[in-house]
């Protein structure tokens, strides 16, 4: 069933902390859900747009989730350009859903099924996922002709020609990230940004193909994954797992920053990049996941 939500991300309680996080909604992350984080306002209007195409494509039929940093996102105002409502009507003409509910033809809907019929239901979602990606990238295509603003469906980079080091995060932080890199950059430090713009379907093969041009790669974490592989975020684990076929591996490290609803601030990222560049000099990381703020 293509259900949409709008989701504005926030800490989980307890305690009673509103701040961003995107741990509430990364823990659903392998439910059968679309799901991806827009950095601003104009992006989150448009992702949602996309995703009503997306969702109800007769290929797909998934629930979507467009996500956005609660507060940093969504509560701080931000000029968006609105599109004519003769656009809107040519990307999203009236939808008919293939399977309605229609009293003339009914059906029958149980909570419960036979074991045997499971596994041939969890495989049609699986291939659902799978095959939205090609839906994805046509739907950004033609996003793109009707409204004239282009998004790469998977990654954004910044700034990332020439760089030893880069960030690999997503959502509202790659604002902030994006005048850290400048003023780094200035000063002669060769570090960039690469943006995750959908986590699922996780786009394996491009993560890997970009990340795996880098020396060190930075996973800023948004969230906590407690008890997971790197003891920190979740981010870490997909972004090394994409990585391991790759001939050319880049040292991966973690970051927890941003936590509670904190703004990650420049001298943090002048902080995380020294971190990488240290573990570029050595050939190793000191250790998988720094606390940001925490840590000398």
């Amino acid at each position: 069933m293509p259900v949409q939500m709008m989701i504005a991300d926030r800490t989980l309680d307890p305690p009673g902390d509103f701040g961003s996080e995107h741990t509430d909604a990364l823990s659903t992350r392998d439910m059968g859900w679309l799901m991806g984080w827009s950095c601003d306002a104009q992006e989150a209007f448009d992702n949602h747009l996309m995703a009503y195409r997306i969702g109800e494509d007769p290929r797909v039929l998934l629930p979507q989730m467009v996500c956005q940093d609660g507060f940093f996102v969504s509560h701080i105002t931000s000029d968006v350009e609105l599109p004519d409502p003769g656009q809107v009507k040519e990307f999203l003409p009236p939808y008919k859903h293939p399977y309605p509910l229609d009293p003339r033809h009914p059906v029958s809907h149980g909570p419960q099924i036979m074991p045997e019929q499971g596994p041939p239901l969890q495989l049609e979602r699986a291939r659902a996922m799978e095959e939205s990606m090609a839906v994805i990238e046509q739907v950004h295509d033609e996003f793109a002709n009707i409204f004239g603003r282009r998004y790469d469906p998977w990654i954004e980079e910044f700034m990332t020609d020439g760089a030893d080091v880069v960030f690999f995060m997503q959502g509202g932080h790659a604002v902030t990230a994006r005048f850290a890199i400048q003023h780094m950059r200035d000063k002669g430090l060769k570090v960039g940004l690469v943006r995750l713009r959908t986590i699922r379907p996780y786009p394996t093969d491009r993560v890997k193909e970009v990340l795996s041009r880098f020396k060190v790669v930075g996973v800023i974490e948004t969230n906590m994954g407690l008890g997971s592989v790197s003891s920190g975020g979740v981010l870490y684990a997909e972004a090394c797992a994409a990585l391991y076929e790759s001939a050319q591996r880049p040292l991966v490290l973690s970051f927890m920053a941003g936590m509670g609803g904190e703004a990650i601030v420049l001298k943090e990222f002048y902080w995380m990049t020294q971190k990488m560049t240290e573990a570029q000099k050595r050939g190793k990381i000191e250790k998988r996941t720094h606390w940001v703020g925490f840590e000398e």
